[in-house]
C-alpha cells in the first residue's frame, strides 16, 4: 500500500476491526490520554463555586491581550435577567419615573372607570379602552367607554382641545385647553409619562410603598395638589405605578366630601403603534358641538 493511502486509511480510519493497523490506532489514542501530562488540557483544581473561565489566550493558535477579548464577546450569551429592584424610598421612584418618562411613546390599555358618589354611597361604572400617544402637536389621549352601552362615552384630548361625545344624545362638548395646559398635563395625563420632577414640582408627593392592585406588584404615592385651583377640583390623588413599566395601573382622585374618580388599567401594552383613528374627533352621528363656556 502506498505512503498516502496507508495516511488516508489512518485519518479516516476504514482498517477492520481486528487488524494490526486497528489496535495500532487504539494504542495510541489510549497512549495520548493516559500519558499526556495534565497541565497539557490546563486541568487545574478550582476553588469550589468558582465559574469556569478558560484561559483562551494561553492556548496554542488563538490570539491574546484584546483580540481574545474580541472573540470570546463575538460568542452568543443569554442575556441576563433583570434583578433591578424597585425603589423603596420617594427618592428612588422619582429618578425611576425621569429615566422611564422619555422612552414612554404609547399605551394602549383596557380601563375600568369607577364614579363614586359619597352622599348615596353609589358607585357608577364603566368599562372600554384607553389610548395615548405623543405625537408632534403635542400629547393625544382617548378614552372609549363603551359598556354598558347605555352610559357609553367618548373623551379624546388632541392639539389642546377636548371631546366629550356622549352617544345617546348625540352630543359632542368641545373644551378648548389652550390656556390650562398645566391642568391638563397634571390631571388627564398623569401616570401616562409624567417624570418624577414634574410630579414633584405640580405636588407634594409622599411614598406610600409597595401595594398588590389587581394582581400587580406597585408602587404606592400619595399626591396633594400644590396648586389652590387644583387642590380645590381633587385635594388628594393616589396613585399605584407598576414598577416595569412606570405606568400607572391605578388611580384615584378624590373629590371634597369624599367622593372620587377611579381608573384602573389592565393589559397594558407599551409602546405599542395605535391607529390614529382612536384619536378622531369625527364622531358618527354627533349632530350637536357645545362650546364649553
Amino acid at each position: 500500500m502506498g505512503a498516502g493511502r496507508k495516511l488516508s486509511s489512518f485519518l479516516w480510519w476504514t482498517y477492520p476491526r481486528g487488524s494490526l493497523e486497528y489496535d495500532i490506532m487504539v494504542g495510541i489514542i489510549l497512549a495520548f490520554i493516559f500519558l499526556t501530562p495534565r497541565h497539557f488540557f490546563r486541568d487545574q483544581p478550582r476553588p469550589q463555586g468558582a465559574p469556569f473561565a478558560p484561559a483562551f489566550s494561553s492556548l496554542p493558535g488563538l490570539p491574546a491581550g484584546p483580540a481574545a477579548l474580541a472573540l470570546l464577546v463575538a460568542i452568543p450569551a443569554p442575556a441576563p435577567a433583570s434583578s433591578q429592584a424597585s425603589p423603596t424610598d420617594l427618592a428612588g421612584v422619582i429618578a425611576a419615573l425621569n429615566a422611564a418618562a422619555p422612552q414612554l411613546h404609547a399605551v394602549e390599555a383596557d380601563a375600568e372607570v369607577t364614579d363614586y358618589t359619597a352622599l348615596v354611597q353609589d358607585s357608577s361604572v364603566s368599562s372600554g379602552k384607553l389610548y395615548f400617544e405623543r405625537q408632534g402637536s403635542g400629547p393625544a389621549y382617548a378614552l372609549d367607554l363603551t359598556t354598558p352601552p347605555a352610559s357609553a362615552k367618548k373623551l379624546v384630548y388632541r392639539d389642546r382641545t377636548a371631546y366629550l361625545y356622549t352617544p345617546a344624545s348625540k352630543q359632542v362638548e368641545k373644551i378648548g385647553l389652550g390656556d390650562q395646559q398645566a391642568l391638563v398635563n397634571q390631571f388627564l395625563l398623569l401616570g401616562m409619562g409624567s417624570t418624577g420632577d414634574a410630579l414633584q414640582a405640580a405636588y407634594q408627593v409622599t411614598y406610600a410603598g409597595p401595594a398588590t392592585r389587581n394582581g400587580t406588584s406597585t408602587i404606592h404615592l400619595t399626591l396633594v395638589p400644590k396648586a389652590p385651583s387644583a387642590a380645590a377640583k381633587f385635594p388628594r390623588i393616589e396613585i399605584w405605578y407598576d414598577p416595569a413599566t412606570w405606568i400607572a395601573v391605578e388611580q384615584q382622585l378624590f373629590q371634597p366630601g369624599g367622593d372620587y374618580h377611579r381608573i384602573l388599567l389592565s393589559h397594558i401594552q407599551r409602546n405599542p403603534k395605535i391607529d390614529g383613528k382612536v384619536f378622531s374627533t369625527s364622531f358618527p352621528g354627533a349632530t350637536v358641538v357645545t362650546p364649553h363656556s
